[in-house]
């Protein structure tokens, strides 16, 4: 199920009348029951404000604020590409981030100042890898961030207006030796099997991010694991990289929904998805603050993930004064 149908499920059931155009299938124009009328783009339901929006898009920004805040985030700068660093003065060029990477210690994280859905993120082992994780970088933005890699836990939570709607842990791509299959035929057969469950990825078998896990762990895309063992295949968490996702609403742990909860307030954000790493000291780290979130790949966990899911949708749908006459309805 994707986003728009979730959406236009939803909207049926309040007597909501949704529509869509052929060149513009992720614009939806929505007619209330009292003739209000409201667009929704993909998953951004207008109920956060723009400038909130902005901060929380630009990932120096959101860092700066939450950790002045209190919330923990990994150790992290900002670096710009070396015209944009010519351009405008600033001394934090392509090459400082080496020495910063340097200082923090192989690997490293590398990340886009500004993107979503895990694109243009990878993990650096080597000075070598880190050139090419900039470069792959700034092919989506002009700043980049080199952050200090923490292992642990990934879990996405969900907030709208003060609560935690929806928990779920993040896992990252892996895949299992049968000692037959070659590391490319068990990436394929993953992503694969994701799609045919209606959970698509972003990433595909090809993507050259993958190259330096398997490197890390001794393997290439024509060696064969044996049977049993366990590779990790990414770094960015969740099904837009071709990772699972793993129920855990009523698992998390211990503080860890208070915590996404005040992440939330700090962020100035009605609706958020907060991406929170739990380290094996039990720090929690946010690692990003994603607004709007997507909904499609929990809704397509199971039929309790779907209908949690549907309520959030019918309240998102109701929160805007067009929607004054409608009752939020109640999971199916």
């Amino acid at each position: 199920m994707s986003q728009g149908d979730l959406i236009r499920r939803v909207a049926s059931r309040l007597g909501i009348a949704c529509d869509s155009e052929t060149t513009a299938p992720f614009l939806f124009r929505l007619t209330y029951p009292n003739g209000g009328i409201r667009y929704v783009l993909d998953s951004d339901f207008a109920v956060n404000r723009a400038a909130s929006l902005v901060v929380s898009d630009i990932k120096p920004c959101i860092y700066r604020f939450l950790g002045q805040a209190g919330h923990p985030v990994p150790e992290y700068k900002v670096f710009f590409a070396d015209a944009w660093a010519r351009q405008f003065g600033i001394d934090r060029d392509q090459a400082s981030a080496f020495a910063f990477a340097a200082e923090l210690g192989y690997p490293v994280v590398v990340k886009p100042a500004n993107s979503f859905r895990g694109r243009g993120v990878q993990l650096a082992f080597a000075p070598g890898e880190l050139e090419r994780a900039i470069t792959g970088a700034l092919a989506f933005d002009s700043m980049f961030i080199v952050q200090r890699y923490i292992a642990g836990e990934e879990y996405r939570l969900v907030v709208f207006d003060g609560a935690v709607r929806l928990a779920y842990e993040k896992c990252p791509l892996e895949i299992v030796g049968d000692g037959r299959s070659t590391c490319q035929q068990l990436i394929e057969a993953s992503l694969e099997a994701s799609r045919s469950a209606g959970i698509p990825a972003d990433v595909t078998a090809a993507d050259p991010r993958i190259d330096p896990f398997l490197a890390n762990q001794g393997l290439a895309r024509d060696a064969v694991p044996e049977a049993g063992r366990t590779c990790r295949a990414g770094l960015a968490a969740g099904f837009p990289a071709g990772g699972r996702l793993v129920e855990r609403w009523n698992m998390l742990p211990a503080g860890l929904a208070e915590r996404a909860i005040a992440v939330a307030q700090a962020s100035g954000l009605r609706l958020v998805g907060l991406d929170i790493l739990v380290a094996p000291s039990g720090t929690c780290y946010t690692i990003d603050v994603n607004s709007p979130p997507a909904l499609e790949g929990y809704a397509a966990l199971g039929s309790c993930q779907r209908e949690r899911t549907e309520a959030l949708v019918a309240d998102l749908l109701c929160a805007t004064g067009a929607s004054a006459a409608v009752v939020p309805c109640e999971p199916a």
